[in-house]
């Protein structure tokens, strides 16, 4: 578990905090820039451990059952390629101004393969595309 806080805690947690750069308190840039970097080091977490083939994205306010998200990742089979990446969730929220898409309170799973593509070798883009789409859709 890797938590990406504001803050180094005061007390000792059950997991990895990575203090974010990000602004704190900041209900949408600071939460899309959070989730931005937490899409970065998901990817340095994945290439040193390639044990991990997914990762899951969630708010400090979801109640997440673990042991149902593990098997419904174990079914998920990825694409023949295994390039395109796959992405489980809620589908079909709409923001104004933008298409529908990908609802992120409750949290979602990205495969590793998604993970490389969002990133596509360049994390100073993906950094400022999220950046961007956040400013346009709802934040």
């Amino acid at each position: 578990l890797v938590i990406i806080g504001d803050a180094e805690p005061k007390e000792p947690v059950a997991a990895t905090v990575h203090t974010t750069r990000c602004p704190a308190h900041s209900h949408w840039e600071g939460a899309c820039c959070k989730y931005a970097e937490a899409v970065v080091l998901a990817q340095k977490l994945m290439k040193m451990d390639r044990s991990f083939q997914w990762v899951y994205f969630t708010d400090d306010d979801a109640y997440v059952r673990i042991g149902p998200l593990a098997n419904a990742l174990v079914s998920q089979q990825p694409p023949i390629s295994g390039k395109q990446g796959v992405v489980v969730g809620n589908w079909g929220c709409v923001a104004e101004g933008c298409m529908p898409g990908l609802c992120a309170g409750g949290g979602y799973a990205v495969s590793s393969a998604t993970v490389d593509r969002l990133l596509n070798n360049n994390v100073q883009v993906f950094l400022g595309e999220q950046m961007q789409n956040c400013g346009r859709c709802e934040r």
